[in-house]
């Protein structure tokens, strides 16, 4: 039986990006442009174009000002028909704790989570539909599936990896992590019943993928095209890189 397609996403924008200063202390850190644009209006793009109806942004630092300018992206089209909410932390909950404190927005199914400082080009290598249709083939015991890009790519600025994956698509995090051959690439498909269910307010996705792993349903899927993460001015500067329009 084929597991559900989401049709809702949650886009995570809630950070302070402090090794990004002293960009983010005027702007907040999804606003920040790689090749002029927006690096969040990449993101919501991308959500859009894999044919989710819905998403939810979450919001703290320099949230009005997020809000307005994806709002008036939205009303220009630049999203298509893609529904946007917000869900404003007066308190930063961290990332699990703001999907839980969304979850009145983002209904009980199966949810697409992105993170809004991962960089792909989705016109040449798209990203997200893929992983909602490996998602659809996953088994019924698979709580999340996570996107992974190999540290053989990421080997010049991010050579640890976050996980190792078994040959039927499990992570596992036993050993030493310099032998982990993947890293998250900030986009995962998840159920969100354990995200609910632990009896917390503020807490990281690692805590229930940890919790999903001990059941075996922590799954990975592996990503192949050129990705980088916008942490830093050096991420920043490779995603502009990547981004280059072709000459």
């Amino acid at each position: 039986m084929s597991k559900l397609r989401p049709t809702t996403a949650m886009v995570l924008a809630a950070g302070l990006g402090t090794r990004l200063r002293p960009l983010t202390e005027t702007c907040p850190k999804p606003l920040v442009p790689v090749q002029g644009v927006p690096m969040i209006f990449r993101t919501l793009q991308a959500v859009a174009a894999c044919g989710v109806d819905r998403a939810v942004v979450n919001t703290h630092h320099f949230a009005a000002r997020l809000q307005q300018d994806i709002e008036t992206a939205q009303r220009s089209g630049m999203f298509g028909s893609l529904e946007i909410l917000f869900s404003h932390e007066p308190d930063l909950l961290e990332t699990a704790g703001g999907i839980k404190h969304a979850l009145p927005l983002l209904g009980s199914g199966p949810l697409l989570v992105v993170n809004s400082d991962a960089v792909w080009d989705d016109t040449k290598a798209p990203l997200l539909t893929p992983l909602l249709e490996a998602w659809q083939h996953q088994p019924p015991y698979a709580q999340a599936l996570l996107t992974l890009v190999s540290t053989v790519q990421t080997q010049s600025f991010q050579p640890q990896g976050d996980f190792l994956l078994e040959e039927d698509g499990t992570l596992t995090r036993d050993g030493d992590r310099s032998s982990f051959g993947h890293i998250y690439a900030g986009a995962h498909v998840t159920e969100t019943a354990k995200i609910a269910s632990l009896g917390l307010e503020k807490f990281s996705l690692n805590l229930v993928w940890e919790a999903m792993r001990a059941e075996h349903g922590l799954k990975g899927w592996v990503y192949h095209g050129p990705w980088c993460e916008i942490g830093t001015p050096a991420g920043l500067e490779r995603a502009n890189a990547l981004m280059q329009p072709a000459a």
